[in-house]
Parts: structure tokens; sequence; C-alpha cells
């Protein structure tokens, strides 16, 4: 992987790196193939050929999949800038060799998108989010209290809709062409469709004249923004708490599928370190971990985490947020990442089960009086949900052994199904939450 990353960056100081490079550049015949760096079967980032069949523009790198912006600007929610341009040569095999690192970083990006998107289409999500995807790269990101960022970073922008790749330096792989980390971060947007924006739907439409008090008129205009009227509305410790575990949970979902979908799609489990050697270890996901009981943290464990963090003040509990979303959704993520390996499914299949136990957690979250009133609020919620399906029956026990048993008490209680109360009880009364796999869908 070092050796890779030494060897772009070499490539690099022997070229111009300029983003906007002018020259004559056609509409590419199909289908182009292009030399970029790839996650191989051994391990390791090498030089590889792809083929790209949707591109329609090559001076831009612009096609069905992905558009690219150069020093974007964020207006009225939306990014607007110039689109970039590239310069590539094709070598005598007819095959496209980017002139710069600008250039390498727009087809490479441009190849992952393609095959998110080809994802994406048979799993269902595709016709969800907005085609071809906006990508701003090399940006420098500059807050108006906080200045400018340290860049090397990715990020979805929900508002806007689309992914921002700040500038990198340094001597490992760039984000731009980290295939895990562009998987991760077309999660959030994923993420941000199947969950967050239908959840804040829910809470305005459906609760709008039937609000239960400050907590959901709070949760209206405030579920998705930490901030100091989180503190200062009045809210007894209970109200609190609940917002509190909702706004945590949220995140550790978020960030923890984000990462089973980039290593997921990449086969990397090291993708993040890759390219950030600072985060955290436990970041490191390894597909075939044996995995304890103890992995997945228990609802009442976490309540008593967040209890202590909510007295200490507003900045303390958005460390806590930020900071459990990736130590626990990483737990999550090598969990879910160990489980499904076991199962029978394939791994297209395994994207669809992922998400259409999105869009089933975003139900059974709803299901309540309350937004937060929901007994599914638990850490384990997309294991129990996934392990009540008929494709992991056989598993049941398996899945289950990794969900603290007070958390499953807790949905038995309100008489919700699991598929450990299917399994002891020949006709049972309760209600029943799973995730459907569709077969006939695509190749699935």
């Amino acid at each position: 992987m070092r050796g890779l990353a030494v060897g772009i960056l070499l490539f690099l100081s022997l070229v111009s790196v300029s983003g906007c490079l002018k020259g004559p550049q056609s509409r590419p015949s199909y289908p182009v193939r292009a030399k970029i760096p790839f996650f191989t079967q051994n391990g390791e980032y090498r030089w590889n050929v792809v083929q790209i069949e949707t591109l329609e523009n090559l001076e831009h790198v612009e096609g069905r999949a992905a558009r690219f912006l150069f020093r974007p600007k964020l207006v009225n929610l939306k990014l607007e800038g110039e689109p970039p341009l590239a310069q590539f040569f094709t070598n005598k095999e007819g095959i496209l060799i980017a002139k710069n690192q600008f250039s390498l970083k727009l087809i490479t990006l441009y190849y992952h998108f393609e095959q998110l998107m080809k994802i994406d289409e048979k799993i269902g999500v595709y016709q969800n989010l907005s085609w071809p995807r906006t990508v701003a790269l090399d940006v420098i990101v500059e807050h108006p209290t906080l200045g400018k960022s340290g860049g090397n970073n990715a990020m979805y922008i929900p508002d806007a809709d689309a992914y921002v790749f700040e500038k990198f330096s340094g001597e490992h792989l760039p984000l731009s062409v980290n295939a895990g980390v562009i998987a991760h971060e077309h999660f959030h947007a994923i993420f941000n469709h199947a969950v967050l924006k239908p959840l804040k739907a829910i809470v305005t439409n459906s609760f709008l004249n039937t609000l239960q008090g400050p907590l959901d008129k709070w949760v209206l205009s405030n579920l998705f923004n930490i901030n100091d009227p989180f503190f200062n509305n009045g809210k007894t410790g209970t109200e609190l708490l609940a917002l509190g575990k909702a706004i945590t949970l949220l995140d550790i979902w978020n960030e923890g599928f984000a990462d089973w979908w980039g290593f997921h799609y990449s086969g990397d489990g090291d993708f993040v370190l890759r390219s950030i050697s600072q985060t955290i270890q436990r970041r490191h996901h390894n597909r075939k971990v044996e995995v304890s009981p103890s992995r997945i943290i228990g609802n009442q464990e976490l309540e008593s985490q967040i209890k202590m963090v909510l007295k200490k003040g507003p900045k303390e509990f958005s460390s806590f947020v930020s900071e459990a979303s990736y130590y626990y959704g990483a737990q999550i993520a090598d969990t879910m990442a160990f489980l499904l390996n076991q199962s029978p499914v394939d791994r297209l299949t395994q994207f669809q089960v992922i998400y259409l136990m999105l869009k089933q957690l975003t139900s059974v979250l709803a299901s309540g009086k309350s937004v937060t009133d929901s007994p599914w609020w638990l850490p384990s919620a997309p294991l129990i949900l996934i392990s009540n399906s008929p494709e992991f029956e056989a598993a049941c026990s398996q899945w289950l052994s990794l969900v603290p048993p007070k958390d499953l008490e807790q949905l038995e209680k309100n008489k919700i199904e699991t598929c450990r109360s299917k399994s002891s009880s020949p006709n049972p009364s309760t209600s029943t939450s799973s995730v459907t796999i569709n077969k006939g869908r695509g190749s699935l």
C-alpha cells in the first residue's frame, strides 16, 4: 500500500498538478478503459485497468453516474461551480492515462460512482437518489467562525446532496482514490434518503397536530442539529435522555453501516487507515474476526454514558456523539460483517439486506406516539430486524447471542416478536418486524 502511494506521489511530481488544464477532448467511445489505483485481492492497491461504460464528456469527466465541480460555492443549500478540465492521453493499447493528479482523481472517482450506481440500480436505491451525483474535488473548506479546515477529509453534505473531497496532502493514499472511502460517503447519502429525511418528514407531517409535549416540539425543529436549545428549553431529564439517545443512535448507525458499506464494496478492511493513519485503531475491520457476544453495546450501558455527558453541556455532548458514532459504529459494522459473511446470501444480496433493513428501521422507529417513544431505539435494533427475516432463521441463536438479553426483553415486553420468541411459541400473537429480501429484482 505504502509503495503504491509513494509511486503515485512520484508520478505526480513529474506532471502538472493544476486542476484546470485546457486541451481538445472528444466524446469518448464506449466502453472507456482507464488505468487507476485499484484494491486487489492481495490486500494492496495496484495500478489496474478498469472499464467505464457511462462516461459522456471526457473533458469534464461527466456522465450518467457523476458530475464534478471545481472550486465550488454553497449557494442556497446547493453546490455551484465550474466543471473541471481534465487531461488524458491514450496509449498504444487504447488505455486512457491521466496526465496529472487532478485528472487521475476524477477518472477514479467516476469509475467508483458508476459501480456504486450499478449496485443501487439492483437493490432499489437508484430511483430514490438524484443522478448524476454531484462531487466537489480538492476543496478548501472554510468555516465562518472556525476558519479553514486542515484538509485531508471527505464528507457528504445532506442539504446540498453532494460529496466534498478536501485537498489531500501526505504520503498516504488520497481519499479521492480510496474505494472504501468513496463508498462510505455514498452510504451517507443512502442513509439520509432512507432514514433521516423520512423521520424528519414523519415528525413534521404525522405528529404536527398531535405533539406529545416539549419533547416532540423540540424534535420537530432540532432533531438533526445539536445546539444550545437542546439544553435550554425546560426539558425534563427523561426527555433529554430520549432525545440524546435518538441523536446518538442515528449517528452510530450512520457511521457504522457507512463503514460496512465501504469495506463490503472495496473488500478493504483497512480502508480508513490507508488514508488517515491517526484515525482510531478501532476502525480496522476484519471481516473474518471472531465476534464475542459483548461486542454490541447494551441499551442500559449507552443510556448511562449519555446521562453522564448530558450533565456536562452541549459541547461535551456533541463530542461524545462524534466519538460514539465511530467507536460503537465500528462495533456494529464488525459484527454485521461477521454475521453476513457466515450467511448463505451472496455479496450483492447483502447490500440489499442492509438497505431494506434501513427502510424497516425507519418504519419501526416511527411506530410510537412520539418519534422517540418507539422501543426500537436500541443499538442492536438493525441486527434484530435482520435476524427476524426467514433467510436468517437458521442462524437466529447465533445472531441474538450478540444482543444483550435485556434489550430483547424490552422488545418482547412491548409484544414485539423476535426470532427467539417465534421459535419458542408455536402460536405467536405478537407483531413481527423483519427484512424481506426481494429475490426477483435484477440478479439478486
